[in-house]
């Protein structure tokens, strides 16, 4: 972790990854009464971390902007996303990673930036749920474009996605395989005793 902050160039990165990984320690330590510095991480052979704790539960991180967001199942593999708009070429990211019924749903929406957000994320939740990264292919994976539930099979797996628009203008989608909506909370602080969180039903919208 140390090793992969020093090659950021930025403070925002520097702050953005410092956050994140102490997110993950801080959450993960709770789940394993253990202290967080005492927590070892490795990589699957497709690049994906985990825990190396015998009795860890499966956890996923990913952040954007101002943004960090941790994903944590204790049953199954899990998968989560989060992006905000950015100046790209969606249009041509979109003919790139997505299939012909899901550019027609691109080339149809009210609000093409979202649904591209939508698109996106949702795919890039399923394939880290899978364990193999974009290596999977993302235009092989079949997602809605739209905020809310999604159930879709990848790989003969079926997949629930759950897809959230961030009043800010963001776009939050985490998958896995047990069909039970998560739980969200919002961690107010994170300090050497453990976090503070609240749960929250007014930053997302489904």
């Amino acid at each position: 972790e140390l090793t992969r902050l020093d090659r950021f160039r930025q403070h925002p990165d520097k702050e953005r990854h410092v956050l994140a990984h102490s997110l993950k320690r801080a959450v993960l330590s709770q789940y394993l009464s253990s202290a967080t510095h005492e927590l070892s991480f490795s990589q699957s052979d497709y690049g994906k971390p985990f825990c190396v704790h015998p009795d860890s539960p499966f956890f996923n991180l990913s952040h954007s902007g101002d943004w960090v967001v941790l994903a944590v199942s204790a049953e199954s593999e899990v998968g989560v996303d989060v992006e905000f708009e950015r100046a790209i070429d969606a249009d041509s990211i979109v003919k790139r990673v997505s299939s012909a019924r899901e550019i027609a749903v691109y080339q149809r929406s009210e609000c093409p930036q979202n649904c591209f957000l939508c698109l996106w994320t949702q795919k890039e939740a399923i394939s880290k749920a899978c364990g193999q990264g974009i290596s999977v292919g993302l235009s092989s994976i079949p997602c809605s474009g739209e905020v809310g539930f999604h159930s879709s099979s990848f790989m003969g797996v079926s997949y629930a996605s759950y897809t959230y628009l961030f009043f800010e203008g963001g776009v939050l989608s985490y998958a896995s395989v047990a069909h039970e909506s998560p739980k969200i909370e919002r961690v107010t602080h994170i300090s050497g005793g453990g976090i503070s969180s609240s749960l929250v039903d007014s930053v997302f919208a489904l």
